[in-house]
């Protein structure tokens, strides 16, 4: 017997992408990201987009119509462009499932044409800034580095921990990272710490962090980006003049406004 075919009542669509819904379904279409979800049912289409940084595709398989459950492959490129997809669809819902997935829809092209600003810090007296400069808000999201010391910096500024500056940092020196994120828009994640520094959480418990240095570490969620923040001191454990003295830099830190998700 030939399973009858669904009918959709919305089709929902966005940066190039569309995908139809039948009876009972919902869903919705945000930057790099389709979600669809049923009785029993959760489609998740993300998009991923090369990058100067990261622009391996080999593990994409490309395909010419949309790809079925259960997946032969979770990662995808189809009419250009490469989809990571996560399904959870119970077996009495899987025919009805794949009736959607069929009806996923691609335009070739870059839909994703805006840019993102880093955090900077207010020139202060004994102190270095350097920024990564604005990055491209890519499907998958953005990122930008910002760093603020007491000496000269000499690490690229996405190695962390910032090995050889941290060898030249004097016991009362201080390297301060806020590096700012955004992933796929249903990405939930938790803040740990806060931005004012708790001497409590300074610690050398830290993969990859040298013992002779001190470490606070924070992850804020804030509604358009996440920041993580680090900052690193001379001694494990910093005098509370020294802590002041970082505080009263990251308190100058002028944080960007960036594109709702």
């Amino acid at each position: 017997m030939i399973a009858p075919l669904v009918v959709a009542i919305l089709t929902i669509h966005g940066y190039g992408l569309s995908i139809d819904l039948p009876v009972g379904w919902a869903g919705r279409v945000v930057h790099g990201e389709v979600v669809a979800h049923g009785p029993g049912a959760r489609i998740d289409l993300r998009e991923w987009q090369p990058s100067p940084l990261d622009n391996y595709t080999g593990n994409f398989k490309r395909l010419a119509a949309p790809p079925t459950l259960p997946p032969q492959h979770q990662t995808f490129a189809f009419h250009g462009r490469f989809f990571i997809m996560f399904a959870h669809v119970s077996k009495p819902q899987l025919a009805a499932a794949n009736r959607v997935l069929a009806s996923f829809t691609v335009r070739p092209g870059d839909f994703y044409k805006e840019s993102v600003r880093p955090a900077r810090f207010q020139p202060r007296h004994g102190w270095r800034t350097r920024t990564s400069g604005s990055a491209k808000l890519l499907a998958q999201g953005a990122q930008t580095e910002t760093w603020a010391s007491t000496v000269r910096y000499r690490d690229p500024i996405l190695q962390l921990p910032p090995r050889r500056t941290l060898t030249h940092l004097p016991r009362d020196g201080v390297i301060i990272h806020v590096d700012l994120s955004r992933g796929w828009p249903t990405l939930r994640e938790h803040s740990q710490g806060g931005w004012r520094i708790d001497r409590r959480r300074i610690s050398t418990n830290f993969e990859g962090e040298p013992r002779q240095n001190g470490l606070y570490r924070a992850y804020i969620v804030r509604p358009r980006y996440n920041v993580d923040l680090w900052v690193y001191f001379g001694i494990p454990h910093p005098s509370r003049r020294v802590v002041a003295r970082a505080q009263a830099e990251l308190n100058a830190v002028r944080l960007p406004r960036w594109p709702r998700g």
